[in-house]
């Protein structure tokens, strides 16, 4: 169990691709008065410089003379949000298509400019955004980013270049619906939140995708990468001035300089999809040797508050690892499941707890793990526990911030989110500050287990009864097959 999701690691290299999944294939965390030693200081984080392009548009960029390329993403607010459900696969289809190069030039020879720029040109989609990034020489960055953006304005918008694309998706799809986890990972979120724009990042279904046409690329295009609201972040050994040159000249100028706005995006309310019982959704898959497990409660955390840092201990201690108390009861003392584990959303307002077992397990794994977050929410972690998850926690952090493009990751999240800087800048002096006390009201007030949504994956002749027996009631239970998942 990753608890760091809320830190996302951006290498030098290929700075795009840890923006987000690839959506082709996605189907795609002392009050006791008892002393615990002293804690190291809180790290220095490099500051990013902030300008303005022409247009008013943020440009963020940390100079690193350490690093030997500039690595530059162009974000565009909004990503597939602005798109309904149906429509998802025009991003994944987008994506494949760009990589082919420019209408003008063969992909062979596409490959060879960016071998002889020493360059990698890469299009992306997450939550909220799309993306082109452009990681490059220095002195080739201009002609690098020129590139890129010809590939943007002249795609291969062809019949037999959409036609190949959906084919590779299709492939892509198909195999990912094997993955059990991947397909409850997306299921769930869109489900709960009722397909809500937050819980859409370009991935979509065999039932979506045939009605993806080119046109639907065509024509939504100019909203997907509308430079009105698009910034920037960038890292490398050059200064901020020279990255705002290139983009003025060769962005802005070539799309106008229309005045920057800071697009406002939908937010979820996760008090309007609470409700007094639980309602279960069950995935027909004939043939699962492993029956998926995934409860998922809606629940307001601000993601830069204290109970945030209060929120990632008590995961890290109910289900965070080996060590955790739904893996040491659920696996190593009951041999129920080879894993189970809860955590918070690091993008969506919910926590999950998720497990796999055979049919002949599965009641006792969802009474098994309701019971014992129940009993957690109670008593909250002990002091072994909670210095424990401290000093994993910390651990954990210094670990995601320290490649040169931490500090830009952690910005992206903040433009997109709103996020405050702060919680980044003074973590670890918040994760010292939180007392035991401080979890133990967050199990309290949060780890509520009524309500909220349980997703299964199997046979659902086999299922149906289970959750019968368990006491849900048919009128909550709703049955879909796996194809049939928008």
């Amino acid at each position: 169990m990753q608890h760091f999701s809320s830190f996302p690691r951006f290498k030098t290299l290929g700075l795009m691709m840890s923006l987000g999944m690839l959506s082709t294939a996605a189907f795609v965390t002392d009050s006791m008065g008892m002393d615990f030693g002293p804690r190291p200081n809180q790290p220095t984080l490099q500051k990013a410089v902030e300008i303005a392009l022409k247009n008013g548009a943020p440009l963020h960029h940390a100079k690193d003379i350490s690093l030997p390329r500039v690595s530059l993403v162009i974000l565009f607010k909004g990503g597939p949000g602005l798109l309904p459900r149906e429509k998802q696969g025009v991003l994944g289809l987008n994506q494949i298509i760009f990589e082919q190069g420019p209408a003008s030039m063969s992909q062979q020879d596409y490959q060879h400019k960016l071998f002889l720029l020493q360059s990698e040109i890469g299009f992306s989609t997450q939550p909220r955004a799309t993306s082109i990034s452009i990681t490059a020489p220095a002195d080739k960055l201009r002609e690098a980013v020129q590139l890129a953006i010809r590939v943007l304005d002249h795609p291969k918008y062809q019949d037999d270049e959409f036609t190949s694309a959906k084919e590779r998706t299709t492939s892509l799809l198909k195999a990912s619906y094997e993955n059990l986890r991947g397909v409850i990972s997306y299921l769930a979120p869109r489900h709960a939140f009722n397909w809500h724009p937050d819980t859409l990042d370009g991935s979509t279904s065999l039932k979506s995708l045939p009605g993806v046409t080119l046109q639907d690329l065509t024509s939504t295009k100019a909203q997907l990468f509308n430079f009105k609201h698009a910034f920037a972040v960038s890292t490398g050994p050059v200064d901020a001035a020279t990255i705002k040159n290139i983009l003025d000249d060769v962005v802005l100028d070539a799309h106008g300089t229309t005045t920057y706005e800071d697009l406002a995006l939908a937010t979820i309310d996760p008090a309007v999809y609470q409700t007094p019982e639980t309602r279960v959704v069950i995935v027909h898959k004939d043939g699962v040797p492993d029956n998926q497990i995934f409860f998922l409660y809606p629940e307001k955390i601000p993601f830069d508050t204290p109970d945030r840092v209060a929120g990632l201990i008590a995961h890290d201690v109910l289900g965070g690892g080996l060590n955790s108390r739904l893996m040491k009861a659920l696996r190593s003392e009951r041999g129920l499941t080879y894993g189970v584990g809860s955590s918070l959303s690091a993008k969506l307002p919910m926590w999950v707890c998720r497990t796999f077992g055979t049919i002949n397990s599965v009641n006792a794994l969802v009474q098994g793990s309701q019971d014992l977050i129940r009993e957690f929410r109670s008593s909250g972690p002990t002091p072994v526990e909670f210095s424990e998850s401290q000093k994993q926690l910390e651990v954990g952090f210094r670990e995601s911030i320290e490649m040169p493009g931490d500090l830009l990751s952690m910005t992206i999240k903040q433009a997109l989110y709103h996020h405050k800087p702060e919680y980044f800048e003074t973590f670890l002096s918040s994760l010292d500050k939180t007392s035991l006390k401080d979890v133990q009201t967050f199990a309290q007030d949060k780890l509520q287990t009524q309500g909220g949504f349980l997703f299964l994956m199997g046979n659902s002749k086999d299922l149906l009864p289970a959750v019968k027996d368990l006491g849900y009631p048919e009128k909550n239970i709703t049955v879909m097959n796996l194809l049939d998942i928008p």
